[in-house]
Order: structure tokens, then C-alpha cells, then sequence
């Protein structure tokens, strides 16, 4: 792959140890599970399809079983070897992926925006004058590791102080606690008393998004966390480390950044607009500032 006229240069036709890329590919266990779900969601499909075939064509069901087969084994074929295909690289000078037949790479230097979403996760490096993108997938193993290597080469792309929190999970709470709470009066009307269970727990969705956080910031020296009635100020010097916390699933990948504190519980944060990488190498440079501002401190 190469990574642009700066890429990987060959001494005497061998490639450079210093330029040798680092290959970061989707777990072999998720491939497995995408490749198996694939085929549980085709086999829904051609199962309504025979349905419809049989009503209007009367073939024998081994004529049929026999084609779903063939089926079942193309899609399973075609998961298991399409996603090894899919990878990340990164070298001294830049990143690349590669995905199913598509290469694109960056120079370190031509990236110019990074974007996440906060329920994917993945992380997208825009190019300065936006004609180049490239995606780096949450699902990738050593997903951290990218992060921290982004943080180390483009500091600069890392300086995003407020954070906001996410309204779709706010919106799927209330309306969750809002159809609880209509079937249960609509069975209280109807003289059912257990009914009452149903309101209740319909209440507790929408008093939890009152917990949720609303903003964070961290312009200054401390880290505000704000929630709809209350705000938590935590100085820079009594946080001991930011993590980058994995979700693991079946289905997925997800990932929440974890603040740990010198004294006291760690809080975990998650749900911003802006993405859990951002956030994650943001809190980490501002620490990392926090930190050198205090040695330089005592130093005089």
C-alpha cells in the first residue's frame, strides 16, 4: 500500500523496517458471526420466497431445499472471504485502507477533519480538501491502538473541548416509558389494578434521562460534567488515567471512555454526538497538557 510520495521507501529493493506496515484487521470470532447472521437473515428471505415460489410453481422440496443450500453456502462463502480482504495499515508516514477491492490511503500531513458517530463508533479521516476519506472501522482489532497513533501524529485533530450528549437514546426512552405508561392506564381504565406495575415502570426510562449527561466540557482546568439538575467539576490533577472501554457482543464491537480518578469510583462516559474516539483522544491530550503544566509548575 503505498501512503503517497512520503511512503514506504526500499533499501537496495527491500522495504524498510521503519515503513513495514501495521495490519489491523476485524476478529476472526465477529467474520464467523456476521458471516452466520448473514445467512440466518437470507435463509428468513428464501424461506418467504418458497412460500411464494411453491403457491405459483409446484416444484418437489428437494429441488428447493437443494437451492437454498447452494445459497446459504454462497453467502457464508462470500462473508468468510470478502471481511479478511477489509483492513487497516499504518506506517511512519500515513494510513491506509483497504476494503473489499477499494485501497485508499493519507499522509499524515493530508488529513484535515475527523468525524465519529456516536452510535458506530468509527472513526473518518477527511482529507484537507475532502476528496479523500477513509474509514476506520470500530470492529478492527487494536481499534485503541489507531487512536493512540492518530493522537501521537496529529495532536492538533485532538483538541475538541465540549461534548455533547446524544438525543437518540434520549428519544427511544421516552418512548419506551410513554408506551409503558399508555397500556398501563389504558388497563387501569379497564379496573386491572396490576396495571399500576406497567406506569411505574414507564416512569423510570424518562427520570433515567435526567441522569444522563448533557455537556461536557473541559476547556479549563477541569472536567465539567453536566446533567440536567446538577454539575460535577473534577480538577485535571485528580484524574489518574482516561481508558478507552470495550463493549464486546456477538453482533459487535462498541466502545466508552472510562475516566479514572486518583480518589473515588470511575465514571464512565458515553452517549456524545461527537463519538467515544474523539472524545477518548481529546480527554487523553488534555490530561496529558494538565499534567505538563504541573511539572513546569514545580520546575519554578
Amino acid at each position: 500500500m503505498r501512503m503517497g510520495d512520503g511512503g514506504q521507501g526500499t533499501v537496495d529493493g527491500v522495504q524498510s523496517i521503519d515503513t513495514m506496515p501495521k495490519v489491523y484487521r476485524v476478529p476472526l470470532s465477529l467474520k464467523i458471526w456476521l458471516a452466520i447472521s448473514g445467512c440466518f437473515a437470507v435463509l428468513l428471505a428464501i424461506l418467504v420466497l418458497i412460500g411464494v415460489w411453491n403457491s405459483l410453481v409446484n416444484l418437489s422440496w428437494i429441488t428447493l431445499l437443494t437451492f437454498s443450500g447452494i445459497i446459504l453456502l454462497g453467502v457464508a462463502a462470500s462473508y468468510l472471504f470478502f471481511w479478511p480482504l477489509f483492513r487497516i495499515e499504518i506506517t511512519e508516514h500515513g494510513i491506509g485502507s483497504y476494503r473489499f477491492g477499494h485501497e485508499n490511503s493519507l499522509r499524515w500531513d493530508e488529513i484535515g477533519e475527523i468525524k465519529s458517530k456516536g452510535i458506530e463508533g468509527d472513526l473518518t479521516l477527511i482529507s484537507h480538501t475532502g476528496d479523500k476519506k477513509i474509514k476506520v472501522s470500530a470492529q478492527v482489532a487494536g481499534f485503541e491502538e489507531i487512536l493512540d497513533r492518530l493522537r501521537e501524529k496529529r495532536p492538533d485533530l485532538c483538541r475538541q473541548r465540549v461534548f455533547h450528549g446524544g438525543v437518540g437514546l434520549q428519544i427511544l426512552l421516552v418512548l419506551m416509558g410513554l408506551l409503558l405508561i399508555a397500556v398501563g392506564l389504558n388497563g387501569l381504565r379497564e379496573g386491572h389494578w396490576p396495571s399500576l406495575i406497567l406506569v411505574v415502570f414507564g416512569c423510570a426510562p424518562i427520570v433515567f434521562i435526567f441522569d444522563l449527561v448533557r455537556l461536557l466540557d473541559f476547556q479549563g482546568n477541569e472536567l465539567k460534567i453536566k446533567k440536567a439538575f446538577r454539575e460535577r467539576k473534577i480538577p485535571g490533577l485528580e484524574i489518574k488515567e482516561i481508558w478507552l472501554r470495550e463493549i464486546s457482543t456477538n453482533e459487535s464491537i462498541s466502545y466508552a471512555v472510562l475516566v479514572e480518578l486518583k480518589k473515588g469510583k470511575p465514571i464512565p462516559l458515553g452517549n456524545f454526538r461527537e463519538g467515544a474516539p474523539i472524545l477518548y483522544n481529546s480527554l487523553k491530550l488534555w490530561l496529558k497538557e494538565q499534567r505538563n503544566r504541573e511539572s513546569n509548575l514545580e520546575l519554578h
